[in-house]
């Protein structure tokens, strides 16, 4: 009957689906559009820095204008990482919700689960 049943992993597993933040199906799709926006914010970043620096009329000025574009770069990019994260998030949410099954191509089957591959347990004494 154990064996019918198969892999106590499998089985436990069959009582709660897959759960990812950001799956598999996603990740690649995550990964591109997270290089564009990264991309976007530094070059917003630059222009940013750009502009501050051509208004600055003190020049002794341009270490605090420098430190506060890096600030701002470094804020910008940690709210985008998160709102892409949240919106990843919810997307795969929505998928398992709907009962989208993942496809695995490529990952070899696992062998042939044996309930006498388990250890003996004898009771003590």
């Amino acid at each position: 009957m154990l064996k019918a049943y198969g892999a106590p992993e499998k089985v436990a597993a069959t009582y709660q689906g897959e759960r990812y933040l950001i799956g598999p199906r996603l990740y690649p799709i995550f990964m591109l559009v997270l290089r564009i926006v990264l991309v976007v914010v530094g070059v917003l970043a630059a222009i940013s820095l750009g502009i501050a620096l051509s208004h600055m009329l003190n020049p002794q000025n341009a270490v605090e204008t420098v430190l506060t574009a890096i600030g701002n770069f470094i804020v910008s990019v940690m709210t985008a990482l998160g709102n892409l994260v949240l919106v990843f998030a919810i997307i795969e949410w929505a998928l398992y919700r709907a009962g989208a099954k993942v496809d695995f191509k490529g990952i070899p089957n696992e062998k042939e689960w044996d309930p006498r591959s388990l250890l003996n347990v004898s009771p003590p004494a």
